[in-house]
């Protein structure tokens, strides 16, 4: 009914019908009043060229000048319209750039959709084939706590769960996403009482389980003439999205209420990160350096792990690991069952697929579904005495190790990887070995003692190769945790984006150019920032070089001038206070309880009445034997809190700690 109706109204009052237009070469701002001012610039010079005269010619002079300021007023009007309708959406924002850097490129199709379709089946088949003689996985019922049904939504809730979400719509949906957005007095109470009537029945509407997948390149620098390296990105309709986010934010609470979700997860959760994750990851490195270890690291990656989750296997999981049972676990079951997608790609539909298995990528509750999915991981690691961080299906196991303890240490390491392989194999997921990678962290010279066969690790696909740089989670790691190849990264993709920006400096406002600046380069400066604390002075001189270039292109003055008061004046932290404003900032989400809890536990307040640290609300420091060591977030971030006022630190809210905290460094940095 809903699907119907709102098709039936938009069809009489918008009918759709075919409008024939001609292809124009012309640029897009190139309107009527270029046209004209083209046309009196033409029978100028046609008037020049026959009476050669003094006055005619200054005439035509004239009327070309002010015809070439119109073409740019225009085009800077234009590409600030279009840069400000992208409202802060970096992706829109590149793709508005590309078109104004290259808008003659066109894309090539190499596969139909079709093509695409029995591609993406295929591979899932392979690997349901390979792992189709898998016993069914055994499970205990290990939750005390349960969740018979959902709480309804309330029509409040609806009109801002509609405030929150983009304006991103499916050809499935019976009208546009923003029409939908702006009836504000009407649909949010008939959304409401469909999300509810879904809720208690248990019934996750057959008409939401079709989805529309857009082949995406996984990576830029790969082939795109190999379907491989493809992944597939549902398009689901705008109503189902709204019941599944209902639904994760309910199942949220409930399992961060009863403590139920993977502490070393860190994927589609608030609060936690990829940056969070590596703070963890590199601070227990740093810190067993210091003690004389060095840490093994495997890097683990599924094939096409979302595509594979098989279903009765994901309703087990929930029920006997989660607690669900009644409507909830129904709606979930419903909600799995008689899905079918089609894939979509240069202006076709391929026919619809029947899916068996997978959680859809693109949705809501996908992701969230595959935490819980592969929870146990982080139980059959623990055995063995080998840590564990995963970010949705990537997965870094680490052990921490004396050089005398190799031998054991691997011994350990291959048990818990055949560990997980079976637990793999049973849950109908395969490990892809072509992108296992392993890496070995610690100090110079505890490094320099292993050979190249100590560092190899004869996993069960092939021997694996120790690597001295692993790209983890978008950062680049190398064995010394120098993070100078992660700056190397970021200063090469920085200047990228600034010679496209000061291509397009003469055609925008310097407000428009200040956001960008901020969308395509501090967002690469500030990305993963915290892991820079501590490093060497040279690294910090580089990425402040960047920084002074982004001054110089907004501002608009020559690259000589100096940069102090450039950065006063557009008021932006120099990059080591930018470095100490994110290790302040967490400090202050562990001082609250807000941060991860494998965050909090790096990371004590003082307790010892005796010391006035305790009534500072200062963090124990940790004392370190290396001074690399010192980069580790257990002793850079409380160094860096303690050294904070006490009415800073005393702020009630974290909006207000993050501008008193700028303001302060702000003072520091140029004072």
């Amino acid at each position: 009914m809903y699907d119907t109706t709102l098709r039936m109204l938009l069809d009489k009052h918008a009918p759709q019908r075919t409008v024939v237009r001609r292809r124009r070469p012309q640029s897009p701002w190139y309107d009527a009043d270029c046209q004209q001012a083209k046309k009196e610039v033409r029978r100028l010079e046609s008037i020049h060229r026959r009476r050669s005269t003094p006055a005619v010619y200054r005439l035509w002079r004239a009327e070309v000048i002010r015809y070439n300021l119109l073409l740019q007023q225009k085009q800077q009007l234009f590409w600030s319209g279009r840069v400000r309708e992208a409202n802060g959406n970096a992706r829109r924002l590149w793709q508005t750039l590309s078109s104004l850097l290259k808008p003659t490129a066109s894309t090539t199709e190499y596969f139909t959709a079709q093509q695409f379709s029995q591609v993406f089946k295929n591979k899932v088949d392979k690997i349901r084939s390979a792992t189709a003689g898998a016993p069914s996985p055994a499970f205990a019922p290990r939750c005390e706590s349960q969740l018979v049904s959902y709480r309804p939504v309330t029509t409040d809730e609806v009109r801002r769960l509609l405030s929150h979400v983009p304006n991103k719509q499916c050809s499935l949906d019976p009208v546009p996403t923003w029409l939908l957005k702006a009836l504000t007095n009407t649909v949010p109470d008939i959304i409401a009482r469909l999300i509810n009537v879904s809720l208690q029945s248990g019934i996750f509407p057959s008409s939401q389980q079709h989805a529309l997948v857009k082949p995406v390149l996984k990576k830029p620098q790969l082939d795109p003439t190999d379907p491989n390296n493809y992944r597939p990105i549902s398009n689901l309709s705008f109503l189902s999205k709204l019941l599944e986010r209902t639904v994760a934010s309910r199942l949220t609470e409930y399992l961060e209420h009863n403590k139920l979700m993977p502490v070393n997860q860190s994927a589609y959760r608030r609060r936690h990160s990829t940056e969070t994750a590596l703070l963890k990851i590199c601070n227990d490195a740093l810190i067993a350096a210091d003690r004389g270890m060095v840490t093994l690291v495997v890097l683990l990656d599924y094939s096409a792990a979302f595509d594979t989750v098989d279903h009765g296997v994901m309703l087990d999981v929930l029920k006997y690991r989660f607690g669900l049972t009644g409507s909830a676990l129904q709606w979930h079951s419903n909600y799995l069952s008689g899905r079918s997608f089609a894939v979509v790609s240069a202006g076709e539909t391929s026919t619809s697929i029947n899916l068996e298995c997978s959680l859809p990528q693109g949705s809501s509750l996908g992701p969230l579904k595959f935490i819980l999915y592969a929870s146990e991981l982080h139980d059959l690691t623990g055995r063995y005495g080998v840590g564990m961080h995963g970010f949705a299906d990537d997965t870094q196991l680490f052990r921490h190790l004396f050089l005398g303890d190799i031998s054991s240490a691997k011994r350990d390491m291959l048990a818990a990887i055949a560990d997980i392989s079976q637990w793999s194999f049973a849950h109908k997921l395969k490990l892809n070995p072509d992108k296992s990678e392993v890496i070995w962290l610690g100090s110079r010279q505890q490094l320099a003692k292993l050979s190249e066969a100590d560092k190899s690790l004869q996993l069960p696909d092939g021997l694996v190769r120790s690597s001295t740089t692993v790209k983890n989670l978008g950062v680049v790691i190398d064995e010394r945790l120098s993070f100078d190849d992660q700056a190397r990264s970021c200063i090469k993709s920085c200047y990228f984006h600034l010679r496209r920006l000061k291509q397009i400096r003469r055609y925008v406002e310097p407000d428009v150019i200040h956001s960008l600046v901020h969308a395509f380069v501090t967002s690469h400066l500030d990305y993963c920032n915290g892991l820079f604390a501590g490093c060497n002075a040279y690294t910090v001189r580089r990425l402040q070089r960047v920084q002074n270039t982004a001054a110089r292109l907004v501002l608009d003055v020559p690259h000589s001038s100096p940069s102090q008061p450039l950065l006063r004046e557009l008021h932006w932290l120099p990059i080591e206070s930018r470095i100490k404003f994110k290790l302040c900032v967490l400090i202050y989400r562990v001082s609250r309880g807000t941060a991860p809890l494998y965050l909090c536990e790096l990371c004590k307040p003082c307790t010892d009445s005796r010391l006035r640290s305790k009534s500072r609300g200062d963090f124990i420091t940790p004392r370190t034997r290396l001074r690399f060591t010192d980069r580790a977030f257990a002793v850079s971030a409380p160094s860096a809190w303690n050294s904070l006022p006490i009415d800073i630190r005393d702020c009630s809210s974290e909006a207000t700690f993050k501008k008193h905290l700028k303001t302060f460094l702000f003072h520091v940095a140029f004072n």
